[in-house]
């Protein structure tokens, strides 16, 4: 890997030996000179800085924070530019145990910080927010930032940042105030990526086993060079390897992390050079847990039934790689046919943090919502209704409810979801859009074009399109 961090065996017997001998002062003559560190900035001056207005204040007590932040993006000089690489800024390293760095286009990241009280949102699921195609960007204690002027992407001025947050209370009321550095480059990449996600989202750990097994496979559809693995998991995480096994039966190893995984150090692996792999190969990932006593990172004493899920105390099985396929072709089908396997995954995902939360209404939402995806509409409809049981005033959820019923032609239960929204949200565009469409489809001509424009001129960007779906829906 780039900037391998690993002792070479001989200097680790000679730590062992002199820690035999009694960890004795040598000759202070043959002292080296100490190193030169570098502050502040790693990769010098950004170009771009986008840094958090306020400061955040964290609760002295409590086990996860996880805090999104979203944040313009400052205008820079010519349109156009890519970037080459972030770097991010905890500010406090104390508190702060990682960060997820991705971007939002539609707005509605900025909609959900404006409900939540306080600087940011807590919610970790809030729609089109994203990292740049082919790139994950996180930060976790002792990752190193780089250039790569070949895989840049666009910077997109019209989105915003988002800054994920986990953060780990220290006792004390404490300060944090991150920054991420953009470092920009006005030639286009030669090359784009994409992300293969190795994952198991269907984690149910017994209390007491402590050799809990699971693997995922997946066999690339084009030829690819793997460029970096980000292997992730949490406290009971044991073992992640991963490895390629190739059409002609050889097998190569991409991550191999045996029972010295720390959810406290992590990072993304880049490989010295690309591993290519062709057409046809398999993936497998391997993970191994231990929910026993004996793990000393098991939080929990004695040991409770582990589901998956995005707190500390839940799990995560993941190994991420950055693949570059040969052309703009394969990587479309690339990303096509792996978007089938990630969106099943989700699914998965969610049904499994209902076994443990079947109270979460944020869950039945984007369970029904992959429902939808999948044509069971009977299922989304029932489990948008359970969302909106626990929580009435989930505008977000009338609205797809709506939606829902409308596509089975029940229009006037849609029609009055989308109005129940209203109450709710009276400025909510997605509602009065929705609106409009179904009082078309009702034959209410008048009020339909009132709920429509009143969409347009709540998100202007939007405004060409509705009036093309305006003119589709043609006089009623």
């Amino acid at each position: 890997f780039v900037g391998d961090r690993n002792l070479p065996e001989t200097e680790i017997h000679a730590l062992a030996q002199w820690v035999r001998d009694g960890e004795l002062e040598g000759n202070p003559d043959d002292l080296p000179a100490p190193p030169e560190w570098t502050y502040g900035w790693q990769l010098g001056e950004p170009d771009v800085l986008v840094e958090l207005g306020d400061t955040y204040s964290l609760v002295a007590d409590g086990l996860d924070v996880y805090r999104n932040f979203v944040i313009p993006i400052p205008l820079v000089g010519d349109e156009g530019s890519y970037v080459e690489a972030i770097e991010f800024r905890p500010d406090n390293n104390l508190v702060v145990h990682h960060a997820v760095i991705m971007l939002d286009a539609s707005g509605r990241a900025e909609e959900h910080d404006r409900r939540d009280p306080g600087l940011g949102f807590s919610s970790m699921d809030f729609g089109d927010v994203q990292g740049p195609d082919g790139h994950f960007l996180g930060w976790t204690a002792g990752k190193t930032p780089r250039r790569d002027p070949d895989l840049a992407w666009p910077l997109d001025l019209d989105a915003a940042l988002v800054m994920q947050l986990h953060m780990l209370p220290s006792g004390k009321p404490e300060k944090v105030r991150p920054s991420v550095g953009l470092f920009l480059t006005d030639k286009p990449p030669t090359r784009q990526s994409a992300l293969v996600r190795l994952s198991r989202k269907d984690l149910v750990i017994p209390p007491g086993d402590s050799a809990y097994y699971i693997e995922d496979r997946y066999v690339l559809p084009v030829d690819v060079e793997v460029i970096s693995v980000y292997p992730h998991a949490h406290y009971l995480g044991t073992l992640i390897a991963a490895y390629a096994l190739l059409p002609d039966g050889s097998k190569e190893w991409l991550i191999h992390i045996s029972d010295n995984w720390d959810f406290a150090w992590q990072d993304e692996y880049r490989f010295a050079e690309p591993v290519v792999l062709p057409r046809g190969t398999e993936l497998v990932a391997e993970f191994e847990f231990d929910n026993s006593s004996d793990n000393p990172f098991n939080p929990k004493e004695p040991p409770v039934t582990v589901y998956y899920g995005r707190g500390s105390l839940d799990e995560m099985a993941d190994v991420m790689l950055q693949v570059v396929p040969g052309n703009a072709r394969d990587l479309d089908v690339l990303r096509q046919h792996h978007l089938e396997k990630w969106l099943d995954q989700e699914t998965e995902g969610l049904e499994t943090m209902l076994l443990a939360d079947p109270s979460n209404w944020a869950n039945h939402h984007s369970l029904a919502m992959c429902y939808v995806r999948e044509g069971r509409a009977g299922e989304a409809i029932t489990h948008l209704e359970e969302s909106l049981r626990l929580e009435p005033n989930y505008a977000e959820a009338h609205i797809n409810l709506g939606i829902v019923l409308n596509s089975q032609g029940n229009r006037q239960d849609a029609i009055e979801h989308f109005r129940d929204a209203l109450l709710i949200r009276p400025d909510y565009p997605d509602a009065h859009y929705n609106l409009g469409v179904a009082l078309f489809m009702s034959g209410d001509a008048a009020m339909a074009l009132t709920h429509m424009s009143e969409a347009a001129r709540l998100r202007p960007e939007m405004a060409a399109a509705i009036q093309r779906r305006v003119a589709q829906l043609g006089p009623r």
